[in-house]
């Protein structure tokens, strides 16, 4: 988790070009720890008072750009964002439908967001996690 810890803190700083331009294109600017239910539910909105979380995101997008990962970090990072997006996606059993799901209307904004960083529609987006897929073998 600590990348997310990180990727908050660079947010903060608007030390990383790259979140930034993320940010400004795709979500509103102020994201914050305390947003995220995966963040959240640790009550922990920081890691270490002794270490740079914005310091720690630079070494670890450095040692991402050391493996060749370059041309690859805005989709990383936009991937990232859209996780922390999905877990404030709330879900719901429809009525007269215990075995399928729909997305709540409190976690429509999430899953707009998600969607857009992850660059597919929301409607497709809402299906792939709510109905089920089985494949038989053969």
């Amino acid at each position: 988790f600590h990348i997310f810890y990180q990727m908050m803190a660079a947010l903060s700083a608007g030390s990383c070009e790259i979140l930034k331009s993320i940010v400004q294109s795709d979500l509103q600017s102020d994201l914050q720890v305390e947003m995220f239910n995966y963040l959240r539910a640790s009550k922990c909105f920081h890691l270490d008072a002794d270490i740079s979380e914005d310091d720690a995101f630079h070494e670890t997008i450095d040692a991402m750009r050391a493996f060749g990962l370059t041309d690859d970090l805005s989709g990383i990072l936009s991937t990232l964002l859209a996780v922390l997006h999905l877990g404030n996606v709330a879900f719901r059993a429809p009525v007269g439908n215990s075995e399928a799901s729909e997305v709540l209307p409190s976690g429509d904004s999430a899953l707009h967001a998600a969607a857009k960083l992850l660059g597919l529609e929301v409607k497709d987006l809402a299906d792939a996690c709510c109905k089920r897929t089985m494949q038989a073998p053969g």
